[in-house]
């Protein structure tokens, strides 16, 4: 199994470019970076140094004042396409194995509607790139559209697209519905890429939680050989050995 550092959520207390370097120092065999467009593609190769890139985000320039993307929202094809075609030059220049097509703030059918189309025109118009999408829940994001594992399951019908799957995060996945495990077993079919923390508080995985440690071999059993990235908030209380843990659980 591969594992991989999000280097958004997890800073070592360094500068993001000097972060795939302790990334690879405390045995991450990868990252993910959310939005790496406040630096150049020749930063990137320098900081990353060789090191695989499992996942980044497309664009949004106004996140911090809560803007969450724009594949849901009506009458914004041409922003969709244009940030959408922005990280799909990104992530091929990077190696990123997948790109996360944010689906924005919204709600409805017609919202729904204009996703399966966004998600369409993306697939088709990188077709040796993998997307994702990846219900976000409504506690930590309000007002996300994809905010439902089984709505997100539908989409993705409707979509029918080879390259287009789905993005598990257990976190996300236990705060909507209650039991990560089960969500694990209802989707595990659409996965594409794994996003874990410890599920009391998103600090590190803790795996002295019996729930935690039967979730990782869920998706072991599954056969599943993606990327595992770890998505969490440190804690002065997370164990140093969380990752070593972890290997051994998953093979």
């Amino acid at each position: 199994m591969k594992f991989a550092a999000n280097i958004t959520l997890l800073d070592f207390g360094c500068p993001v470019l000097d972060r795939p370097a302790r990334a690879k120092a405390l045995g991450f065999d990868g990252i993910e970076c959310l939005f790496p467009y406040d630096h150049s593609l020749e930063e990137w190769d320098t900081a990353l140094s060789g090191l695989p890139v499992a996942l980044i985000n497309s664009p949004e320039p106004d996140w911090a004042a809560g803007a969450r993307g724009c594949g849901a929202l009506v009458g914004c094809e041409d922003t969709f396409r244009e940030r959408a075609g922005h990280a799909q030059a990104y992530a091929k220049a990077l190696g990123a194995d997948r790109l996360h097509l944010l689906s924005g703030n919204a709600t409805g059918e017609d919202a729904q509607s204009a996703l399966v189309k966004n998600l369409q025109w993306a697939a088709d118009s990188a077709p040796d790139l993998i997307h994702t999408i990846e219900p976000l829940n409504p506690i930590d994001m309000p007002g996300y559209f994809l905010n439902d594992y089984h709505l997100a399951i539908d989409i993705l019908a409707q979509v029918d697209r080879p390259n287009v799957g789905l993005q598990y995060d257990v976190w996300h996945a236990q705060r909507i519905h209650g039991s990560a495990l089960d969500v694990w077993n209802d989707c595990k079919t659409y996965v594409i890429h794994v996003q874990i923390a410890g599920l009391a508080a998103r600090n590190a995985p803790d795996l002295t939680n019996e729930d935690e440690v039967a979730l990782l071999e869920a998706i072991a059993d599954h056969g599943y050989d993606g990327w595992i990235s770890a998505e969490y908030m440190p804690a002065p209380a997370d164990d140093p050995d969380w990752l070593a843990k972890a290997r051994q659980i998953t093979g």
